[in-house]
């Protein structure tokens, strides 16, 4: 059982919050499950009792953490929008 804790953090001056999610993985006689979970604690004390509850029955749980930064916007490109233009249209 793998518990991918994934980070994604703000880039320097970015006023939106790191956003956080949490998947379980599953392998089950050979078949890989993968499930995003609903959950907004602690993923280290979600994954010790999980590890603590199924760890008797020989189910290793395993707690990975990814953090990556979010992309900054790119500013728009020579391309600038202003009025309508339309093929064919001679104004008139």
């Amino acid at each position: 059982m793998r518990l991918t804790h994934k980070v994604m953090e703000p880039y320097q001056g970015d006023y939106k919050p790191a956003v956080s999610t949490l998947a379980l993985e599953l392998v089950l006689q050979g078949v890989r499950e993968r499930l995003a979970l609903p959950f907004g604690g602690d993923p280290q004390r979600l994954a010790d009792a999980l590890e603590a509850l199924l760890g008797p029955a020989g189910v290793v749980v395993e707690l990975r953490t990814e953090h990556s930064t979010r992309d900054r916007p790119q500013p728009n490109s020579g391309w600038t929008s202003g009025g309508s233009a339309s093929a064919g249209s001679g104004g008139g």
